[in-house]
């Protein structure tokens, strides 16, 4: 597996109440990934791909229909810079009492790519700054998809109300411009 492999043993499966997070921190203290911990009795293994969290989650319609599922996947976070991370895993038990152990990682980087450390900072900002800029398209794109869901609602209330026809006009006419909305964001022209 590409990545850090961190290993870990759960002495005790965890009460009601407790709770294990696994952190990723950069040098300067600011975590850059949680992973998911398993909170069973027990050793147990992850792997951190060397990257920050993701930008933004994709929502996933409950029957999504034309689109098979192996092409579907979520975002990644860019790679994170060389240089010395920490993983931290906490465990709280149920009563409060936390324990924490950090492990040093050391983050490298590829001897086959030779870039100085200002290309690869370049890089990073800019991946960082798509990033952002991804997250932003997504969130009007799902704020669209949630106004043409409701606007369907309005329509098919419509239907079955005696409603003028100037108002099922004007709630087609906003149906088709949500429509055009959605198909510029995604591209889909």
């Amino acid at each position: 597996a590409f990545g850090a492999i961190l290993t870990y043993f759960m002495r005790d499966s965890l009460a009601k109440g407790g709770d294990v997070t696994l952190g990723i921190y950069d040098p300067s203290g600011k975590r850059v990934r949680e992973l998911t911990a398993n909170k069973k009795r027990g050793m147990h293994r992850v792997t951190w791909d060397l990257r920050n969290a993701a930008p933004y989650t994709v929502r996933r319609p409950a029957n999504q229909v034309g689109e098979p599922q192996f092409r579907q996947r979520d975002p990644a976070g860019p790679f994170v810079l060389p240089g010395r991370y920490t993983a931290r895993l906490t465990v709280k038990s149920g009563s409060g009492a936390q324990s924490v152990s950090e492990v040093p990682i050391e983050v490298r980087s590829d001897p086959l790519v030779p870039m100085s450390e200002a290309d690869y900072r370049s890089l990073y900002d800019m991946r960082v700054s798509t990033g952002r800029l991804q997250a932003t398209v997504q969130a009007a794109v799902r704020t669209t998809e949630q106004l043409k869901d409701q606007i369907t609602d309005v329509k098919n209330a419509l239907k079955s109300n005696t409603a003028p026809d100037s108002v099922s006009k004007q709630a087609d006419a906003v149906d088709k411009e949500l429509t055009d909305i959605l198909q510029k964001l995604r591209g889909d022209t």
